[in-house]
């Protein structure tokens, strides 16, 4: 017998994928700014505060507003003078591709037969064996506004091949979902041609081999507001500070179809004709395991 496998029981197949959306942080930029604009409380020579100090002395003939204004200022406080908040300038870096502890995942098919007569049969038969190939994106952070307001958070990320296939560009909008996947089907056929001795079965397995791989990204943008104090227009975020970036990573999970390998049990049947028609596979198998019974020739 040719390529017989007596370890053909159930193997569950296994993957340990990355999901970054339980723990995904959502940095909010109007309260990263803020944060900024705070740690100015106190600096008079900074550009942000001699603008905001400038602001409030203009305003005249209102002294609770002027009050109110300077009081912010000394605590470092602009409360709703941040707008039209901008992402710019996209740029992500990549790492290089990895395996993770489970580098190969496999998962199986079952065919079966039964030659319940006292002569030797054939098999010859072409199946069809389905294999799904996938490309998941995963994004650790979301950027958001506090109000929610409408961001261009969309970043290019180019996805990879193991076999050489070439890159493909997604797109994956950072300020909404953080998970996207695509997947492919391909049909490989194998021809299953055996002799079944009287009074036996065979049952095939079909193990689909796949490769597990993954890169590792960071994707950042540059990001720009207008500010006011009280009404009072001071100009560009990027006018008075430096360094402007926010930056979110993840990770690109490819799950590529390597092979597809056959091999085969052979069980002894009762040799009574209807005590063997009577056997039902599914015992070999185990409960709730799906085959696919073939036809003699």
């Amino acid at each position: 017998m040719k390529n017989k496998n007596i370890g053909w029981g159930l193997i569950a197949a296994s993957f340990l994928a990355y999901h970054g959306g339980a723990n995904a942080d959502e940095i909010k930029l109007d309260e990263v700014m803020k944060s900024r604009i705070y740690d100015t409380k106190g600096n008079e020579n900074h550009p942000y505060t001699k603008a905001a100090n400038a602001a409030c002395e203009s305003i005249s003939g209102d002294v609770p507003r002027r009050i109110a204004c300077f009081t912010h200022l000394l605590l470092g406080v602009n409360v709703d003078g941040i707008s039209n908040i901008k992402l710019y300038n996209p740029d992500v870096v990549y790492s290089e591709i990895k395996e993770p502890e489970i580098p190969e995942t496999v998962q199986y098919e079952y065919y079966s037969v039964k030659n319940c007569t006292s002569l030797p049969k054939n098999i010859n038969q072409e199946v069809s064996v389905t294999v799904n190939e996938s490309n998941t994106i995963s994004v650790s952070d979301t950027v958001t506004t506090t109000d929610n307001a409408s961001l261009n958070a969309k970043l290019e990320l180019k996805t990879f091949s193991i076999e050489g296939g070439g890159s493909k560009t997604r797109v994956v909008d950072i300020s909404k979902s953080t998970s996207s996947t695509t997947s492919s089907t391909t049909t490989v056929r194998e021809v299953l041609d055996e002799t079944i001795l009287p009074y036996s079965a065979l049952i095939y397995t079909v193990d689909k081999r796949y490769g597990n791989t993954y890169i590792d990204f960071v994707g950042s943008f540059s990001y720009d507001a207008d500010l006011a104090m009280f009404g009072r227009s001071l100009g560009k975020f990027s006018r008075y500070f430096n360094n402007n970036y926010v930056s979110v990573s993840g990770q690109i999970w490819n799950v590529n179809y390597k092979s597809v390998h056959k091999s085969y049990v052979e069980l002894p049947l009762p040799t009574d004709p209807a005590e063997c028609n009577a056997v039902s596979l599914d015992d070999f198998l185990g409960k709730g395991v799906r085959h696919q019974t073939l036809s003699l020739l």
